[in-house]
């Protein structure tokens, strides 16, 4: 990254100055110098011109929405777009931020935060584009989950970098899920990505479902709502590619599975008694134990509330 002003005479100390700032990047420090001193000859409207036509152009075939709404539309498409790594096709991290800081001092320095990759996150972004009419980009968000984030076990990294090297470890069932309910939806049904995504991840929702080794909130072990409504949606998914692909045993097994915990996750997960309502569902841990309802103090944004609960 190189930053270059247009003349350094301009920066005299303790002299009023106006000056044109260059924000450069390149593979070598000379390409990035070079790239700087181009948009600088170019001129700074020029430059703001071509900006915006990007755009507009990027914004212009895809959905319009009710006119009240169709700017702060566009702006969070923006948003979105701007946050796909630029050399990793498909790798939109969940966010540029680090809010805690490193540890327990907010200036330390760290690796975490939410600038990484989420195969949870993505897929949201991912149906938000196909939602907004912007396939290409799903499509490339399902590209980086299959191909740089799947380990050979169907399994996906807590979270990676962009180029897809794990960050953290912990096993996320629902990150396993979702990416079989986004290749459902963009219809990729062929018989590699069965083959090589779909089939092994849904075998390893069977096998290791449908408790998670963590939670998506406090990153806790346990019986999870969400990520149990996750799993069953993955696992009618895959028996949906796979019957297109005559694996009639696997379609059958996952649809079965996906049977037994919908009937169960009541018996799992939901509550009438507690502090803030009865007959919702809430987290609840691993091991059964029910002298301890839940592994993290309820909140009311965990709570999903039954039917006729």
């Amino acid at each position: 990254m190189i930053w270059l002003v247009e003349s350094e005479a301009d920066l005299e100390l303790n002299q009023p100055s106006r000056f044109t700032l260059a924000l450069s990047f390149g593979h070598t420090t000379a390409e990035a110098t070079a790239n700087a001193r181009a948009s600088l000859r170019r001129g700074f409207d020029d430059v703001q011109r071509a900006y915006k036509r990007g755009w507009h152009s990027y914004l212009r075939p895809l959905r319009r929405v009710a006119s009240p709404y169709q700017d702060q539309f566009n702006m969070a498409l923006m948003v979105l777009k701007a946050l796909e790594d630029k050399t990793n096709r498909g790798a939109t991290i969940a966010s540029p931020s680090s809010p805690w800081g490193g540890g327990p001092n907010a200036n330390e320095a760290t690796v975490t935060g939410y600038h990484a990759v989420w195969s949870r996150d993505l897929y949201h972004v991912a149906t938000a584009f196909l939602a907004a009419g912007d396939r290409a980009s799903a499509e490339r968000a399902l590209n980086f989950l299959f191909h740089k984030q799947q380990r050979a076990d169907g399994s996906f990294p807590q979270n990676s970098r962009v180029d897809g090297r794990q960050i953290g470890g912990g096993l996320q069932m629902d990150q396993v899920a979702l990416p079989l309910v986004l290749a459902y939806q963009l219809g990729r049904t062929d018989l590699k990505t069965w083959r090589d995504h779909v089939k092994i991840s849904a075998d390893l929702i069977v096998e290791k479902g449908p408790s998670t080794e963590q939670e998506r909130w406090e990153e806790e072990k346990g019986y999870s709502p969400s990520t149990i409504a996750g799993e069953i949606a993955a696992l009618v998914c895959a028996a949906h590619i796979a019957q297109i692909n005559r694996d009639v045993d696997s379609a059958g097994k996952y649809l079965a599975k996906a049977d037994e915990w919908a009937k169960t996750v009541n018996d799992w997960t939901a509550t009438k008694t507690g502090g803030y309502h009865p007959g919702h569902y809430r987290q609840t841990p691993h091991d059964r134990d029910t002298t301890r309802r839940c592994l993290v103090p309820v909140q009311p944004r965990r709570l999903w509330r039954t039917r006729g609960g």
